[in-house]
């Protein structure tokens, strides 16, 4: 019988047992989450017990254990399953079922038949791969152009988000390796794909194929009608537009190659200057074609007459084409070569503009610089003949001033000795009566 630790405590392990019974065992370095097969403990038939019964165990269950029933019975991950039928479980942190869930009505007896062969506390991988049986079982699986299952998954943690849908990955690869015509997708889902999923009433799975219908189609689709379609009709539709679209793409490149072609016969040929040149190459590459598809007919015999005049209306076709294409391209090179030589001449005659109006400026300044030297030299020479006018009126002052100085020391010096000789004459007067006094 298998079971599943919980809890780890003084030596013992609590495991919980596919009978959703508590057992204790001996730890022999197990660790919590581990499956275990026990032997000798007999295995029972699995009961029904009423709802109240089931809640009051889990609640003695969660105060007995603690945080490994906790962990347990803690809700980490949803996965939905998609064929028509759509299904959701409720996982654990060990990817261990905690819930099945009918996401439409016509996931009801799949549920029950799940629920009745005890796929709660299973494995992810063991619950999808009962669910695939059932729905083989049940022809779900038997659409002759292959069927198609969408899986997502939501987890509460983002750490875990990538790790969880990596193992989830893995185990849907796994459970659908038998099924040769089956083709499965893992995709990731967020809060809000979920929210408005649950709002439509369908998985989030089926949400994420209808929104990559839409971008595909480029428009807005009903969710109404498309989310009463099998999953297989929704990816035939993706297909088919993707399909078409490829399509169109490689006519359209195929006109691009051929249009290519026709430009470059067209840009040889017009270095020569004879465009009617080309368009005579042109009508020789459709004779050619046309007699190439004669040569064809004739091979192929009276049956391929059809053939052979939907060849040669194609080759018109790709003739005109290409004539009208090459058209179009000599229009556009000679609008460019006229646009290119208006920039041209716009950008001359700026330059020109520019270079007259630097060229007045230079001149500009260089009159405004020679004429403030001139004013300078005028100014610095009035300057220089004041001064030196100045110093001549101060020497000729100090001239005057020193010879009017001298003449006046010189009179002084005359009256001087002018006083002096008198004194003399009358000092030898004095002397003359003094001596005939004598006498």
């Amino acid at each position: 019988m298998k079971a599943v630790i919980l809890e780890l405590r003084d030596g013992f392990a609590a495991a919980l047992t596919e009978r959703s019974d508590i057992i204790r065992v001996p730890d022999q370095g197990y660790q919590i989450g581990q499956e275990l097969t026990l032997t000798g403990i007999e295995k029972k038939p699995p009961k029904r017990l009423a709802r109240w019964v089931t809640g009051a165990a889990a609640a003695l269950m969660l105060c007995c254990f603690g945080a490994g029933a906790y962990a347990f019975y803690s809700p980490c991950s949803y996965v939905t399953l998609d064929v028509n039928p759509s299904i959701q479980y409720t996982l654990n942190r060990f990817d261990r079922v905690l819930d099945v869930e009918a996401v439409n009505d016509d996931a009801n007896d799949l549920v029950e038949q799940l629920k009745g062969n005890n796929v709660i506390h299973d494995s992810i991988s063991d619950a999808i791969e009962d669910t695939l049986a059932l729905l083989e079982e049940s022809g779900y699986l038997d659409n002759s152009g292959g069927s198609y299952v969408v899986c997502s998954v939501y987890t509460v943690s983002e750490q875990d988000s990538e790790a969880t849908l990596q193992r989830l990955t893995d185990d849907v690869s796994a459970d659908t390796e038998s099924y040769s015509d089956l083709t499965a997708q893992v995709v990731s889902a967020d809060q809000s794909l979920r929210e408005e999923a649950a709002q439509l009433g369908i998985s989030a799975g089926k949400l994420w194929l209808l929104q990559q219908l839409g971008d595909a189609m480029d428009d807005d689709i009903s969710y109404d009608q498309w989310s009463q379609k099998p999953i297989y009709e929704i990816v035939d539709a993706i297909n088919q537009v993707e399909a078409e679209e490829e399509s169109v793409t490689d006519s359209q490149a195929n006109l691009l190659g051929d249009s290519s072609g026709a430009s470059g016969t067209q840009d040889t040929e017009a270095d020569t200057g004879t465009q009617d040149a080309s368009r005579s190459a042109q009508s020789g590459t459709s004779s050619s074609q046309q007699h190439t598809t004669r040569s064809q007919t004739d091979q192929q015999g009276q049956s391929g007459e059809n053939q052979t005049a939907q060849q040669e209306q194609s080759g018109q076709s790709q003739t005109a084409q290409q004539e009208q294409s090459g058209q179009n391209q000599t229009a556009q090179q000679g609008q460019s070569e006229e646009d290119q030589t208006a920039q041209q001449g716009k950008s001359g005659q700026n330059q020109t503009a520019q270079q007259e109006q630097s060229g007045q400026n230079q001149t500009a300044q260089q009159g405004q610089f020679g004429q403030s030297q001139n004013d300078q030299q005028g100014q610095s020479e009035q300057s220089q003949n004041g001064q030196q006018e100045q110093s001549a009126g101060q020497q000729e002052q100090r001239s005057a001033q020193t010879q009017t100085a001298q003449a006046e020391r010189s009179t002084q010096t005359q009256s001087a000795q002018q006083g002096n000789s008198q004194a003399t004459e009358h000092s030898a007067q004095g002397q003359t009566m003094d001596s005939g006094s004598a006498h």
